[in-house]
């Protein structure tokens, strides 16, 4: 009973993401990414199987820690090389935290945005973030 109920849920999530005409014959992937303002996580579960839920646990710079979630910051050397997450030392004050704020167009600049980085970055600096996570 718990199975199918549980078949139910996924076949409403999938429904709610346009996908409810998808060949259910095949496992499916299906990713849950907490951006949060301080710490952002990453969860996925396969269709198949939705009791095992699968955290990701090990993040570039922990240093062999294992913790759910990584810091939502990254610090850049120039345009192309950044660092982020746990890979910053967290008393470096030339780091772009709460990124997730940069998405709401009517916040003002933010205090926590460095002088060396201008406002018009943050669309790079949203994509290059979300795109290590």
């Amino acid at each position: 009973m718990a199975t199918d109920t549980r078949s139910a849920r996924v076949d409403e999530l999938m429904s709610n993401f346009g996908l409810a005409d998808v060949d259910d014959s095949s496992d499916k992937l299906i990713i849950g990414l907490d951006f949060g303002t301080t710490y952002s996580g990453v969860a996925y579960v396969f269709s198949t199987k939705p009791d095992q839920v699968y955290t990701i646990t090990e993040w570039p710079g922990a240093k062999g820690r294992s913790v759910p979630k990584t810091p939502s910051t990254i610090q850049y050397s120039d345009l192309k090389t950044f660092q982020w997450g746990y890979e910053l030392d967290r008393s470096v004050e030339e780091k772009i935290e709460g990124i997730k704020l940069l998405l709401d167009p009517y916040q003002e600049k933010p205090l926590y945005i460095p002088p060396s980085h201008h406002w018009k970055l943050q669309r790079t600096t949203l994509e290059q973030y979300m795109s290590m996570l």
